[in-house]
């Protein structure tokens, strides 16, 4: 349910303004392998808040995620009880990971390029005239590259493909154009970065 947990977090808060209320700090040793003695790294804990509502509880309720119970010794949340609560409800009602069903992964076929890969041309030639037929796609952006370059992920055929806004051409972020070219992809960012969209 990794994906769909996800997706239901991305769907909840996504362009909201959120209150962060910092709770407690607690030093967990890091490894980064199997048999490293790891690295002490203190990590600050925090209760999120949407209008009022306890972003751990939606997901909670939803059965998204499941509820930590902390050792004796560690600290915990004040609001421990009403998460409690809202995994009991979430447990009830069987919704996601309490439902009993199991979520079959979803494999994107990566016509993206990747990290540090190339796009491969030909699996695209090969794809697109699938795609065109479509009157409309809809999609996810998973990453702005630029003010007018993005990654998008269409869920409905499992692709992973390079957008770009027909009519316009970024500006190379460098020399003259580069405080343009920044505030280009900062807008970007703020509007288009892990929504919906219409293709």
């Amino acid at each position: 349910f990794a994906f769909e947990s996800k997706e239901g977090l991305r769907r909840r808060v996504i362009g909201c303004k959120v209150r962060v209320e910092v709770e407690f700090s607690r030093k967990i040793t890091v490894k980064k392998f199997e048999g490293d003695i790891g690295e002490l790294k203190n990590f600050i804990f925090a209760s999120v808040f949407e209008n009022n509502q306890n972003i751990s509880v939606y997901l909670l309720e939803n059965g998204f995620v499941s509820l930590q119970t902390p050792r004796v010794e560690e600290d915990v949340t004040k609001y421990f009880d009403a998460l409690r609560d809202a995994e009991a409800k979430g447990k009830k009602d069987r919704k996601g990971i309490n439902s009993g069903n199991e979520s079959k992964p979803i494999n994107f076929n990566d016509l993206s390029g990747g990290k540090g890969k190339k796009i491969d041309a030909g699996r695209c030639k090969n794809i697109f005239p699938f795609l065109k037929d479509e009157k409309t796609l809809t999609g996810v952006i998973d990453v702005v590259l630029n003010g007018s370059r993005f990654k998008v992920r269409f869920n409905q055929q499992s692709i992973l493909a390079i957008m770009v806004l027909e009519g316009v051409r970024c500006l190379p972020n460098e020399g003259a154009f580069a405080k343009a070219s920044e505030e280009a992809l900062q807008y970007s960012k703020l509007h288009a970065n892990q929504r919906d969209v219409e293709i």
